[in-house]
């Protein structure tokens, strides 16, 4: 019997890096179930281990960008710098 991993359950979020040409999985992300913690890919996966019946695709590398600049500007807004900070006064 093949061990299960972090990488083939349904709540393993991989994570990437993004250069200027492409999107590459690197090996570790975090897992969503019972609550947000950081794992390797290859671990061994936990009691809470669902297998994932698609494999994991990369995302394209817009949709990242993209995403990742609408986690980082409400990431900011939810700083509520004072006025005259955002206004550079």
């Amino acid at each position: 019997m093949e061990c299960q991993t972090c990488e083939s359950c349904v709540h393993f979020r991989q994570h990437y890096v993004v250069d200027e040409q492409r999107c590459m999985a690197v090996n570790c992300g975090h897992c969503v179930y019972p609550g947000l913690k950081h794992r390797r890919a290859y671990a061994k996966a936990c009691r809470h281990f669902e297998e994932r019946r698609e494999p994991l695709s990369l995302p394209d590398r817009r949709q990242v960008i993209e995403f990742l600049t609408t986690d980082m500007l409400q990431h900011i807004l939810e700083l509520e710098l004072p006025y005259e900070v955002v206004e550079g006064k």
